[in-house]
């Protein structure tokens, strides 16, 4: 008798990005379920299959969090660099969006120039509340499944602490900096407020950053001062007095003109 089976699509899928196991990795798989010649099974928990390298870090292997996007290392796929500078420290040329995000929180160093120039540009390849969750996910970091003391000594000091401080001090920048994107959105508002609530109760030693980025961002949101977005337009135009008949190109001041020809070229950067 025939069967009629239907396709279960999310099964397929998982299916098919399953890993295909060889002959010696399924042997050494199997001496965890079943000794060979009286030895004893080791912890179940041990594995002898090889991780993805993805996975491995110096602090041992890490959590595999599903979605996470700041796993990939450094490659000429996700991002270029200049030639280092005096400080040895190399200058970002260009990068995918996770590793953008990833350099603004470096745990090895901070560079100040890169994120005034990151806050002063985003809004053109990426939308506020997505910057922020990639902030969140970059704070929520996967951490080592079974370290050492050492290795988590490490973890927490090398990678953890700094990263965690670095997101913190990009939160304050874009409030100081950049009030407008926040006045003019209260829902970033309230999940800035709420990201700092959370994660100063867990981690007493991001108190006293949290209430500096909280306290900013009331005294920038009660402020009366409009910061126009990334371009500070003069005042020139009263210069120019409406006539009846049609203006000419002269008619026009030059202040002006070169204001506005500042202006649509922004606009035609903008949407690139």
């Amino acid at each position: 008798k025939p069967f009629c089976l239907e396709r279960v699509g999310f099964i397929q899928r998982y299916i098919s990005d399953l890993k295909v196991l060889n002959d010696d990795e399924l042997y050494k798989l199997s001496l965890q379920r079943e000794a060979r010649g009286g030895k004893i099974v080791k912890s179940k928990n041990s594995s002898n299959v090889a991780v993805d390298p993805i996975y491995q870090s110096p602090y041992g292997e890490l959590e595999q969090i599903e979605g996470y996007k700041f796993y990939q290392p450094d490659s000429d796929e996700n991002i270029l660099f200049k030639s280092e500078g005096t400080d040895g420290r190399k200058k970002i040329l260009a990068g995918t969006l996770e590793k953008l995000v990833e350099r603004l929180t470096f745990e090895k160093y901070p560079d100040t120039n890169y994120l005034a120039a990151f806050l002063m540009s985003y809004q053109t390849f990426v939308q506020p509340n997505e910057l922020l969750d990639l902030l969140i996910m970059r704070f929520n970091m996967p951490h080592p499944k079974n370290p050492t003391k050492e290795q988590a000594k490490a973890f927490s000091s090398e990678k953890r602490i700094p990263i965690h401080f670095r997101v913190f001090n990009v939160l304050k920048n874009w409030v100081d900096k950049y009030i407008i994107d926040f006045k003019k959105d209260t829902l970033l508002v309230q999940r800035v407020i709420d990201f700092i609530n959370q994660t100063t109760q867990k981690y007493k030693v991001l108190e006293k950053p949290g209430i500096q980025v909280k306290n900013l961002l009331d005294k920038r949101l009660e402020s009366k001062d409009e910061v126009l977005p990334y371009f500070i337009i003069g005042s020139s135009y009263s210069v120019y007095e409406e006539k009846n008949d049609e203006p000419t190109f002269l008619d026009y001041d030059i202040s002006l003109l070169s204001e506005q020809i500042i202006l649509s070229s922004s606009n035609v950067f903008k949407s690139i």
